[in-house]
């Protein structure tokens, strides 16, 4: 195998169907040699029988014969990394066949040791949801501490040295480990923003940031403290229009409309965040206004081309 200029590093527990569309979205990335690297986590299902029919030298599969969770996982794919970029897929998300390709041409161009893209969310039927732009930040180092501007791991390039320096993502954190890596990931050096949709992440009711719910407040405050006292020196509060943004969440989830409202125009008036501010009106309206912004939002949403490929 000709040696690889970067290496996907792909978790994945009890979702073959979905992994299986991952996957294939890495083996057919063009314009980069790839390696990808699948961390079985204890899949106790049809996982392992799978893999092991993918015939393609450029795939390795480890397993855990117990479950570590992702950050556990994504771990021991960097430990086995040969590339000189590593890049993040889960399991649920897949790529457009350009991104790695454009991400590490962007971050080469820059001079940049990490990149980042937009995403296209899609549900369960690969209908899209909406998109998720990025735009250009010079103050990424500082506005992470106040909010995830990148999103998950699928988003992510990273060098290999880079990784070295800042070190892996923190096991006491799940699911809010990629955020911690991101800020310290941004202290080390500016980032390389492609703004356009270049991975699509599905919603569906075994998202993480559901069946993991009730474990957020508390790795919220473990972020919180270790990253205290780079927040009091930019000045900012750490995690103020996350975690704004995701209480309201579930205080609309658990039929407290008013007081979600009331917390997203506060984030909206501090963070001019118009976002928030349709999300409040939104709040306001109950489930059938939720339904039907969501549902103006999908029409006005572009659906691109390599969706297809895939669902």
């Amino acid at each position: 195998m000709t040696a690889p200029q970067l290496s996907v590093v792909l978790p994945t527990h009890n979702r073959p169907a979905l992994l299986m569309q991952a996957l294939g979205s890495v083996l057919a990335q063009e314009g980069v040699e790839v390696e990808v690297i699948v961390v079985d986590d204890a899949s106790s299902d049809e996982t392992p029988a799978v893999l092991s029919r993918v015939n393609d030298e450029r795939l390795t599969v480890l397993r855990h014969e117990t479950p570590k969770g992702p950050a556990a996982a994504r771990n021991a794919g960097i430990d086995r990394a040969e590339g000189d970029w590593v890049a993040f897929l889960d399991d649920d998300d897949f790529f457009a066949p350009d991104k790695l390709r454009i991400q590490v041409e962007d971050a080469e161009r820059q001079g940049s040791s990490f990149s980042y893209c937009g995403r296209i969310e899609i549900d369960e039927s690969g209908a899209v949801i909406q998109q998720r732009l990025m735009s250009q930040n010079p103050s990424l180092a500082v506005e992470l501490l106040e909010d995830n501007l990148i999103g998950g791991p699928s988003a992510v390039i990273a060098r290999s040295d880079l990784l070295a320096e800042v070190g892996d993502f923190d096991e006491r954190l799940p699911p809010l480990e990629d955020w911690d890596l991101w800020i310290r990931a941004a202290a080390a050096g500016p980032a390389a923003i492609r703004r356009e949709p270049l991975y699509a992440y599905r919603r569906h009711p075994d998202n993480l940031w559901i069946t993991a719910a009730t474990r957020i407040p508390d790795a919220f405050e473990v972020m919180r403290e270790k990253h205290a006292s780079a927040a009091s020196h930019a000045g900012v509060e750490f995690g103020s229009a996350w975690i704004a943004r995701w209480t309201a969440a579930r205080d609309i989830a658990e039929g407290r409309r008013l007081r979600a409202a009331r917390r997203l125009l506060r984030s909206a008036a501090t963070e001019r965040n118009m976002r928030d501010a349709a999300r409040a009106l939104l709040a306001l309206g109950g489930g059938r206004s939720q339904k039907l912004g969501m549902s103006a939002m999908a029409r006005f949403t572009p659906r691109p081309d390599w969706l297809d490929r895939h669902v």
